[in-house]
């Protein structure tokens, strides 16, 4: 394998794209190319320009979140760090810690990444691309891609990726990782908090329409899960001075609980007294709503003793039915 490096020892080498024009498209056509259209009318193949902004490797840290959180967010985008420059100066994914989650393929304005078989690689196009004197940007072109779904979604794939996260380093650092970029990629702003913060006991806090939302990113099935928001949402609210009526809970799930379990009642017994609201997002859901370029709306996902499953709400989202088994443990009870 190609020698990866930290984005520090090595640097990116200077390309720009063999069209001296501004990028006005990006388009897939039917066989699965893209292409990338310019001002001048002029076409080329897609290929990796080593940007300024590094879409691919970065995603800004969300600000204003909440000020006292003492957070442990990071700007890289993967979970895994699984891809960095290699010695040539240009970006390569490793296939050895890549856990096939897509979100530097959702963030490339270009789509000069690509998914084959559960394998990510950049695309370089040496007939598109020459060498340059300075970063190429493509801050102006990060709305110009014509695409609606980068990846699709297949039981299979999920199966891949929640193995691939439990083989890691660090599967719970690397679920909490991928949760939170996922959030912050499908509108969701959020930071992750810092492992023995006793004041902030909730694995993310983010801000949705004006509230805060208190998240914890569960590996395992956990029924103790509402439990758990509302000592999240106890130790919140009164410890920082917070009306409950400014927060929503969330659980994000691998799979959904059984019917039987009292997870769900739960939910409906924490509503009816507390007026607190809980949102059961599927992982699968988060992940979809990425590969689509949709965003997540958690009021969707109140789900209770009485509507336990997410499909309708995912559905909903992306306008079509979704290719996943029904049921599927990955957005209904199975039992």
């Amino acid at each position: 394998m190609t020698k990866l490096f930290s984005q520090r020892s090595v640097n990116l080498s200077l390309y720009r794209y063999a069209v001296q024009g501004e990028i006005s498209s990006v388009t897939v056509s039917d066989n699965g190319m893209t292409t990338i259209k310019f001002d001048t009318q002029e076409e080329l193949p897609t290929s990796c320009v080593n940007c300024e902004e590094t879409y691919c490797i970065k995603i800004p840290i969300a600000t204003g979140v909440f000020d006292d959180l003492n957070s442990s967010q990071k700007v890289k985008l993967c979970p895994t760090d699984a891809i960095a420059p290699n010695e040539h100066g240009r970006l390569e994914v490793d296939q050895s810690s890549c856990i096939s989650c897509g979100l530097c393929i959702a963030r490339c304005p270009v789509q000069a990444i690509s998914f084959k078989k559960n394998d990510v690689s950049v695309i370089y196009n040496d007939c598109s691309i020459e060498e340059g004197d300075a970063k190429y940007s493509l801050a102006d072109s990060i709305n110009h891609n014509k695409s609606s779904q980068y990846i699709e979604e297949s039981k299979g794939l999920f199966q891949t990726i929640f193995s691939q996260i439990e083989q890691s380093e660090s599967p719970y650092r690397t679920l909490n990782n991928l949760v939170s970029k996922a959030m912050q990629i499908s509108g969701i702003e959020n930071v992750l908090s810092r492992q023995g913060d006793v004041n902030l006991r909730m694995d993310a806090i983010g801000l949705y329409k004006g509230k805060y939302v208190l998240c914890e990113i569960e590996k395992a099935t956990n029924l103790d899960a509402p439990r758990d928001i509302l000592d999240d949402v106890a130790v919140f609210c009164s410890r920082y001075d917070i009306s409950k009526d400014n927060v929503i809970g969330m659980i994000v799930v691998p799979s959904m609980p059984n019917r039987r379990t009292e997870f769900w009642e739960l939910l409906s017994d924490i509503y009816n007294v507390t007026g607190l609201r809980i949102a059961v997002v599927p992982l699968a859901a988060i992940l979809i709503a990425v590969w689509n370029e949709k965003k997540i709306s958690l009021e969707q996902f109140f789900l209770n003793q009485n509507k336990m499953s997410a499909r309708e709400a995912v559905e909903g989202m992306l306008g079509r039915a979704i290719n996943l088994p029904d049921p599927c443990d990955l957005l209904e009870p199975e039992k």
